[in-house]
This record gives C-alpha cells, sequence and structure tokens, in this order.
C-alpha cells in the first residue's frame, strides 16, 4: 500500500496507457513526487512490441497478452447471439464464427474477446499503429455534455494535439513503396481508386495511387471529417519502430525527471480517506498482492 504522504511519490499513477501516461509525466516535470507503479513488465528489447510489422504476433505474445472477456449486453441468451461469442470447451476457446459449428453441450460461456496488454506502455504495445485524429463534432459533443468550453475543436487541436501530443507522440506514413513490391495489394488499391473515382491513368497508375496515399487523413483542413478518398495511414512509429508511451515515459526520466518505476505489481484496490481541510474523499494510495 502506498499513502501520500511526504515520504511517498505525491500521484500515483496505475497505468501506462496512452491516454494516462503523458499527464504523469507533465506532473513530473513539474517537479511532483511521482511513481509509476505498471502491473505488467517492460519489454522494451521484445521484437514483438517494437517492429511494427508484428502487430499480430503482439497481439499473442505470452509475455503480455491480457485476455480479457466482456458482454455487451446483460441478457446473456441475447449475447450469445454474437458469433464471436467465446465459450470453453475442455480448456479451449470456442466460437461459432472459428469453428462453423454448433456450441457444443456443456461449454462454458465466456464473453467477447477483449484483448488488452500487460506490459509497459499498456495497449499501444499491441494495437495496429494507427492514429486518425478525431472529428471536429467528437470534441463538439464532449464540450456540449460537460459544458466546459475548453474542449471546443480548435482549442483541442492547437493547444492539446499541436503543442501538447505532437511533441512527444511521433506519427509516420506507411511507406507507399511498397506498391513497387507487392503487385497484387498494388491491384487491389487500384480497383478500389476506381471505385471511388479516382481514375488514375494506366501509364501512371502506381506513381497517381503513391502520392494519393501520402495525403494524411490527419490535419485541420477544410472538409477533412467529410472528405473520401484514398489516404495514408499515420503509424505511431519512429524509424521503423513503434514509439509510443515508453519512450516518452524514457524521455522524462533521461531529461532529468526522474520517475520510480514498480513493474509486476497488479492494483487491486485504490484507498480513499477524507481530506483534512474539505472533508471530501479523496484518493490517497493504493493496494497490490505482496510479490
Amino acid at each position: 500500500m502506498f499513502m501520500a504522504t511526504p515520504a511517498v511519490p505525491a500521484d500515483i499513477d496505475t497505468d501506462a496507457m496512452s491516454g494516462q501516461r503523458p499527464l504523469m509525466d507533465h506532473a513530473t516535470i513539474m517537479i511532483c513526487k511521482t511513481l509509476l507503479v505498471e502491473a505488467g513488465k517492460d519489454l522494451a528489447n521484445d521484437y514483438n512490441t517494437t517492429v511494427p510489422g508484428y502487430q499480430a504476433a503482439a497481439t499473442q505474445d505470452p509475455a503480455l497478452r491480457w485476455d480479457v472477456y466482456v458482454n455487451h449486453y446483460k441478457d446473456l441468451a441475447r449475447a450469445q447471439k454474437d458469433p464471436k461469442f467465446v465459450y470453453d470447451v475442455d480448456g479451449f476457446d470456442f466460437t461459432r464464427i472459428n469453428n462453423q459449428t454448433a456450441v457444443p453441450t456443456g461449454a462454458t460461456p465466456k464473453g467477447i474477446l477483449y484483448p488488452r496488454a500487460g506490459v509497459l506502455r499498456g495497449c499501444v504495445t499491441h494495437n495496429a499503429l494507427i492514429w486518425i485524429e478525431p472529428k471536429d463534432s467528437d470534441w463538439s459533443n464532449i464540450q456540449q455534455m460537460t459544458g466546459d468550453d475548453s474542449w471546443n475543436p480548435t482549442n483541442m487541436r492547437d493547444n492539446h494535439l499541436n503543442s501538447k501530443f505532437y511533441d512527444w507522440q511521433v506519427t509516420m506514413p506507411s511507406d507507399p513503396t511498397i506498391l513497387v513490391r507487392d503487385i497484387k495489394l498494388a491491384k487491389h488499391l487500384l480497383g478500389g481508386a476506381a471505385q471511388v473515382g479516382l481514375g488514375f491513368s494506366p501509364v501512371s497508375a502506381l506513381t497517381g495511387l503513391g502520392e494519393a496515399l501520402l495525403v494524411s487523413p490527419n490535419g485541420g483542413y477544410p472538409g477533412r471529417d467529410s472528405a473520401e478518398g484514398f489516404f495514408q495511414i499515420p503509424l505511431i512509429m519512429n524509424g521503423g519502430e513503434r514509439q509510443s508511451v515508453r519512450e516518452r515515459i524514457v524521455g522524462t526520466v533521461d531529461s532529468g525527471y526522474p520517475i520510480p518505476i514498480m513493474t509486476n505489481t497488479f492494483v487491486t484496490k485504490i484507498n480513499f480517506r477524507p481530506d483534512r481541510k474539505s472533508g471530501k474523499p479523496g484518493a490517497k494510495g493504493v493496494s497490490y498482492p505482496k510479490r
């Protein structure tokens, strides 16, 4: 258990996910005492977590995969109509969509697989690296629901994405030269381009398609949220390696702001106690099984 006393960190962060991690780093830079508690390991040298092309392998890597099962409906019978619903059959996962048979008698229902990652960097360690900015309407909806005008699209783009997020998160386009090396893929993309009316000439088909795929779907240009066409796929990588939250943590430490990190520490409870002045409950520490 850790409590917020002068002897221990004043800020305890219990997850290295992409959304929360920069907040902890910012608090550390602002000279707050911060402790990062991570349930998983630090797999910095695991090729499955660093090589973008190994994304599928990362989702199955036993060193980091957490198979979580969820139900989309309170009514179990309704939930089981989903062909992706997972059952345990003699220790093996069974789904109707994969096995193409009826559910065996005696199968134990588990739910819909929701893959998570127990590792320093969180689920950006095993995702597909794709980074697409929210639409303006997404920000506007949050602004309307919360009554907080700081969520307006212009502010979120200029002061959050451009000034803070992209300050540390590098994104790169997928490599368009793959079209030259993979003719089958090029044919599929050219067929799709024809369907949306891009109409590249046969002579300059690959060149034209390559240029189209250099157009980013991100950015605040007019009509961006409703534009149709072919775009690049922005990926959270740098120099051919996956780059995200862990690198932000390491960069913060290397800049002279030490962050104590407790890995393999699974937090089971957030401890609250009344504030001495206001009397309102506040999170003051966490509990975890003794290692």
